[in-house]
């Protein structure tokens, strides 16, 4: 029976992941086998998700962004696209 939760080789925007619900849902997405973008205005708190991401065996990328300036997203997702290509999953 197929894996419907194999998330292995896609991309996860994840936005508030510096706490929370955001980041559980970022260690939800590793867990399943997702890359994972960490998005918040907080940056120490990202490295910390980031660092559970990565215990999960997923590869992190903690970028500071607030969701409410249009120019900070564009940059965040600039540098997502950069580093892994594409998006696959955004919440």
């Amino acid at each position: 029976m197929k894996n419907f939760f194999d998330l292995t080789g896609k991309v996860a925007v994840v936005t508030g992941a510096s706490s929370g619900l955001g980041a559980d849902a970022a260690e939800a997405y590793a867990f399943y086998g997702a890359s994972v973008a960490l998005l918040a205005r907080r940056a120490e708190k990202l490295e910390q998700t980031a660092g559970r991401v990565r215990a999960l065996g997923a590869k992190a990328l903690p970028v500071s962004c607030d969701v409410t300036d249009e120019a900070s997203v564009s940059k965040a997702i600039a540098k997502v696209i950069s580093e892994f290509g594409r998006v696959d999953i955004l919440l």
